[in-house]
């Protein structure tokens, strides 16, 4: 904390601030135990140059608390390799999630077919190596959640369809279930949260209840 008191940079006032709203939004998922040992684990754990991935992590819990349980925060598998999240949906059916937070850079940006094979092959990888020597089902109870950071708003337009479909992408034929993925951005230079590809993309990130 002393070290953010002397750190200028509005992005990351933005982020702490972020962080401070994530902190009050318990009643959205009731109070859960398993949210509070995440929250937990972030402060014991707090790492500045970690702090993109502790803001995705809350923030994917959030979301997917809307209209899902959260059963377990880090639920080790057969395989020994732990998942961010187990959920139960409104049909009594378990997933696990696993967060993962995508640096893009702009400036290697090209348009279409190069900017899909980037994204998908990251989250392939992620997938092949939580999923290891597990047996097809349970590869299709488990899903990545991607949190991409460094996107233009051109560069999000221009590949909308593509960032809006993910979700349909499934393994075995893909090699991968996922999400569609959310970014972070600031509204009016003072409101920092997260928002999906289609709210970027049209420009309408006014929301007056956060996520």
């Amino acid at each position: 904390m002393e070290e953010v008191a002397k750190n200028e940079s509005q992005e990351m006032r933005n982020e702490l601030g972020y962080f401070n709203f994530l902190l009050g939004e318990f009643a959205k998922i009731k109070k859960n135990k398993e949210f509070k040992n995440l929250v937990l684990s972030v402060v014991n754990n707090f790492e500045k140059n970690d702090f993109k991935n502790v803001l995705g992590e809350i923030a994917v819990c959030l979301v997917l608390s809307n209209n899902s349980e959260l059963l377990k925060y880090e639920r080790v598998q057969q395989n020994n390799k732990s998942m961010d999240f187990e959920f139960k949906d409104v049909d009594g059916n378990t997933f696990l999630v696993e967060v993962l937070n995508i640096e893009y850079k702009s400036d290697k940006y090209e348009k279409g077919t190069p900017f899909e094979k980037f994204i998908c092959g990251r989250l392939e990888t992620k997938f092949n190596e939580k999923s290891l020597d597990l047996d097809d089902n349970d590869k299709d109870k488990m899903f990545i959640f991607p949190i991409i950071h460094g996107l233009s708003i051109e560069i999000v337009r221009e590949n909308i369809l593509f960032l809006t479909t993910i979700n349909k992408k499934r393994f075995p034929k893909d090699r991968f279930n996922s999400f569609n993925p959310m970014a972070f951005a600031k509204v009016q230079g003072t409101y920092f949260s997260i928002f999906t590809m289609e709210e970027i993309a049209l420009g309408e990130l006014k929301r007056n209840n956060g996520i």
